[in-house]
């Protein structure tokens, strides 16, 4: 198949969730066991940054996201409507056959191709239960599956153009992927708390960090890891994934979900959790808040990055959702209505 082109895009309302979700995933420290409602405010770090408040209703109607975005269950790239079997959930890659989706089918993850005016073909039914990873440049899907019993992990990685196993490996106790591509992929290792690169080529393994990760985009060349329980006063350090340990900025009260091209991030609260995050703050590549985002009566995550720069972020109410393109305080909405939460 021709070269997928991958995009960092969610489908909310479930995507919002997520959101949340790359945090409470990264914190598999045993003994947590501390109130989340109880550590719900915003960091300190965050409020020097310009507020913007953002509601599904709150801005004029402006031209359609410039990528492919799954929307209510479709996948919407400007003129062209796909529509997704199942509840689809993420939009994995596109090229000039269509559009890869991650989408929920009978309570399994499964990865579907689907194009204008084809049938949907089910590429892979992933294990279960299982947390889905998919590399940042769109070329695999990796999954994590964590025993009780035998307090081991398996990962495993897709192709996700084909659906085929690109390579299988078991890690002792919890450990996850970040992200990789078609040669390596990186994994969080709650064993003595690290950083790994898992080389496909020869199964090798190798420590990158002391510090556990818990978000990684090989696209962007960002890492993030924590120094320790966020319970207890681990903080968020910020490398590069080619320089790991030299720290770009470090804080003691976000979590990175997002990262864009040129080393900008985003950032929540560092023990979000629920349904999802209510207000997500832009930061300078070496750390520093430039903007706030604030949905008071709802969600807001990030949908993507449009390539001029701008921020897709999916804001979400009890009645109504949206797409809402920011930079900086300025916005403007780039979907339609979309439906609100279900929570």
């Amino acid at each position: 198949m021709t070269s997928l082109t991958s995009l960092t895009s969610l489908s909310p309302p479930r995507a919002l969730a997520a959101t949340a979700a790359v945090v409470a995933i990264a914190l598999p420290l045993a003994g947590l066991t501390a109130s989340l409602a109880d550590a719900a405010t915003a960091p300190t770090s965050a409020r020097a940054a310009q507020q913007v408040r953002v509601t599904p209703t709150a801005f004029d109607r402006g031209r359609d996201a410039d990528v492919p975005l799954v929307l209510d269950g479709k996948v919407v790239d400007g003129d062209t409507t796909v529509p997704v079997p199942g509840n689809a959930t993420e939009l994995v890659a596109h090229d000039a056959d269509g559009y890869v989706v991650l989408t929920i089918i009978d309570d399994r993850d499964h990865l579907v191709r689907v194009a204008d005016g084809q049938d949907p073909v089910d590429l892979r039914t992933l294990p279960y239960p299982a947390e889905v990873a998919v590399a940042s440049d769109g070329s695999t899907v990796f999954t994590s599956v964590y025993r009780t019993g035998t307090k081991r992990s398996t990962i495993a990685a897709f192709d996700a153009g084909t659906g085929d196993v690109v390579a299988r490996r078991t890690f002792d106790r919890y450990a996850y992927a970040l992200d990789g591509n078609p040669d390596l992929v990186l994994v969080s290792a709650s064993k003595d708390t690290r950083t790994l690169e898992w080389s496909f080529e020869g199964n090798a393994v190798r420590t990158i960090s002391s510090d556990q990760g818990y978000y990684a985009d090989l696209a962007t060349n960002t890492l993030a890891a924590f120094t320790g329980d966020p319970y207890d006063g681990g903080c968020t350090r910020v490398s590069a994934v080619d320089r790991p340990g030299s720290t770009l900025w470090r804080d003691c009260d976000a979590a990175v979900i997002s990262s864009a091209p040129g080393g900008r991030t985003v950032t929540v609260f560092i023990l979000s959790d629920g349904p999802g995050p209510s207000e997500v703050t832009v930061r300078t590549p070496d750390g520093r808040p430039v903007t706030t985002y604030t949905n008071p009566r709802g969600t807001v995550g990030v949908a993507g990055w449009e390539p001029g720069g701008s921020v897709l972020l999916g804001v979400h109410g009890p009645k109504r959702g949206a797409i809402v393109r920011c930079d900086d305080a300025d916005c403007e909405r780039a979907s339609a209505h979309l439906a609100g939460t279900d929570w």
